[in-house]
């Protein structure tokens, strides 16, 4: 009997050292996969890395044991990377939040992640409130040694608490800059800032980073409380003006008032403090939304002169270049985002749609593919997956790629169309005008794109002129789209080129 024990112990030690094995060896395979796409994403690419050590924020751990205090912890890691990004940018490249987010609540050692985003130096800390007190700690890693060289502890009042949060970026940015000898000092905000305004503030990036219908009206409100509290908080109207702009691409409903709303909130945060680079970014895509192109291109290239360690603007100009067909451009200006944000599935998506746009299927759908072995869930990546199987001819996989979502995003209007048009082009008429029928009984908008499959031209671009009148959401792309090509050569969609200011 203790033979018999003594062998299924032995058994099941080679069955657990296995189970170990094969995991040690997934997660090393999952590690090296995802280093591959970040330096794909990179290659031919300017590389900030030439000419600037990197460096990321880990999230700030939120010790309290509480989870309302998220959103403290949360805005002081997003505070403490918009301090960073302005200490010096020719010598120090900041990761941009949705990567440092991306390693929130993670037990990986700093070694493995500096390793796998090639960063030279780590800021980590937390924050905790105990008691009737409030305490905050940082600290800067280099990688090269292991070695903390910097390292500070703030302790105030629970009572203190907001002008804590919204001092101790500031500080910890200046440690960091005067631990690595940095050139140019900390740009001084261009107003004081009443700490209730910041708190809001923080609150209100809190709930527009999560990129969601309701998140974008609660993040409105509080950047409206803030500005209540303090009406001069240029960042405050900064935060309306995207929270007006991103929610703007909903297939069939009128953007003009919001993007009306978010151009006056960009414009007045620029009054108050003209060297915002949020601002400028924020108008610059107002403005690219509003087909003023030439001023676009203005507030991008200010904005990326302020702060070229700003992701959201390298990204979104990169957007700005595809729409003119600019696409070596483009393709520079999504590699510099991505090295900023190697873990953004929406900038590793607009690498993909870029190529799409540039005519590079077999590119496009392999950076796509990337994407979602990363972010299986990530919708704009299966729709832009779809559409380069298309264009490539290749319709069962592009019809595949639309079905791999759950039904309920299969709900997503502009994807519903693009399924419609697939169907079309593989011959299943009847459901392609079941498709179309069901979008303008949902409200959805013209389903030109189902006529376009149905090689129903004329019906096509009369749909196309109603939504580029409310300049819908594929009317920015219009003139690099391989979706019109069938009717690009048509002197009705010449006009409407014309019309947008992107005649060729």
């Amino acid at each position: 009997m203790r033979r018999k024990w003594a062998a299924v112990a032995a058994a099941a030690g080679v069955t657990l050292a296995l189970g170990l094995a094969l995991s040690l060896a997934l997660w090393e395979s999952e590690r090296a996969r995802r280093a591959e796409t970040m330096a794909a994403a990179r290659a031919g690419q300017p590389s900030l890395a030439a000419q600037a050590e990197l460096l990321l924020v880990l999230p700030f751990e939120n010790q309290s044991g509480d989870p309302d205090q998220d959103s403290s912890s949360d805005g002081l890691t997003e505070e403490t990377i918009a301090q960073l990004r302005r200490l010096d940018p020719q010598h120090l490249g900041v990761m941009a939040r949705t990567t440092t987010m991306h390693y929130k609540g993670t037990r990986l050692p700093v070694e493995r992640i500096a390793r796998d985003l090639g960063v030279q130096y780590i800021v980590d800390g937390s924050l905790q409130r105990r008691d009737d007190r409030v305490l905050v700690a940082g600290r800067l890693i280099r990688i090269q040694d292991r070695r903390e060289i910097w390292a500070e502890r703030f302790d105030r009042p629970a009572a203190e608490r907001l002008v804590l949060e919204s001092e101790a970026a500031g500080a910890i940015a200046r440690g960091v800059g005067a631990a690595l000898n940095l050139e140019r000092p900390l740009a001084a905000s261009a107003t004081a800032v009443d700490p209730r305004a910041h708190a809001e503030y923080v609150r209100g990036r809190y709930y527009w980073n999560k990129r969601a219908g309701d998140d974008y009206r609660r993040a409105l409100e509080h950047f409206q409380r803030a500005l209540d509290i303090d009406p001069a908080y240029a960042r405050a109207y900064s935060g309306l003006a995207d929270s007006y702009l991103l929610p703007t691409d909903d297939v069939g409903r009128d953007p003009s008032e919001t993007l009306a709303k978010a151009a006056a909130a960009a414009r007045k945060a620029l009054d108050i403090d003209p060297a915002l680079v949020e601002a400028h970014t924020s108008l610059a895509l107002t403005l690219m939304k509003q087909w003023h192109w030439a001023e676009s291109e203005r507030e991008y290239r200010r904005a990326i002169d302020l702060d070229p360690n700003y992701a959201t603007a390298h990204h979104w100009y990169a957007e700005y270049l595809t729409a003119e067909g600019r696409f070596d451009e483009a393709l520079a200006e999504i590699g510099r985002a991505g090295e900023l944000d190697p873990l953004s599935p929406a900038i590793a998506t607009d690498h993909g749609k870029i190529l799409h746009y540039a005519r590079r299927q077999t590119e496009a759908i392999k950076q796509l593919t990337r994407v979602l072995q990363d972010d299986p869930a990530f919708a704009e990546a299966h729709h832009f997956l779809a559409r380069a199987y298309a264009a490539a001819g290749r319709y069962d996989e592009a019809l595949a790629a639309i079905d791999r979502y759950s039904d309920n995003k299969t709900q997503i209007p502009l994807v519903f169309m693009v399924r419609g048009y697939v169907l079309a082009r593989m011959g299943r008429r009847a459901e392609a005008l079941q498709t179309a029928a069901d979008m303008r009984r949902r409200g959805w908008g013209e389903p030109y794109m189902i006529d376009l499959g149905l090689g129903d031209n004329d019906r096509a671009l009369a749909r196309l002129e109603a939504s580029i009148e409310i300049r819908g959401p594929t009317s920015t792309p219009l003139k690099v789209d391989p979706i019109f090509d069938g009717v690009r050569v048509e002197p009705r969609f010449q006009r409407l080129l014309e019309r947008m200011g992107l005649a060729q």
